[in-house]
């Protein structure tokens, strides 16, 4: 619910000036990342690849795959948002899932797709992990990433 409550504020009430850059953006750190079953983490670890959430000047709720040491990202609009809570118990820790459609646009190519996006977030002592699933709507890609959040 911290999670949903974060980005309905953030979606809701802020505009910012530089998406990237901008202090209100939720950053994600990946440190395993797959690309249609090819592992690349040491390159994600190599390019710090971070997964970034923040509005755009209009309000726009913005998601963002970024090789930060390159400069390179593909970044676009969420549509159709959802989430779930799932409480802490005896023998889990709370977590929430998210989905929502997403139109992205490459940086590095000018390429432009959908791709539907599950977040798996896990809210353990102090720290935010989560695993993240995007398969391409119009091009036929899977990438899966995991990590946890940057403070």
């Amino acid at each position: 619910m911290k999670l949903f409550i974060f980005f309905l504020t953030i979606f809701l009430t802020t505009g910012l000036l530089e998406s990237s850059f901008a202090s209100d953006t939720t950053k994600y750190r990946v440190t395993s990342y797959t690309y249609d079953g090819v592992e690349l983490e040491d390159l994600a670890l190599a390019e710090n690849v971070q997964l970034l959430l923040f509005t755009d000047p209009e309000n726009n709720p913005v998601f963002e795959n970024h090789f930060i040491n390159k400069n390179s990202y593909s970044s676009g609009k969420i549509y159709d948002f959802k989430y779930e809570d799932i409480p802490e118990s005896d023998s889990t820790f709370a977590s929430q899932n998210i989905t929502f459609l997403w139109n992205y646009f490459n940086s590095y190519d000018s390429d432009r797709g959908s791709a539907l996006v599950s977040i798996d977030f896990f809210f353990t002592d102090g720290l935010t992990k989560f695993n993240c699933k995007i398969l391409g709507v119009n091009k036929n890609f899977e990438l899966i990433m995991s990590g946890y959040q940057l403070k």
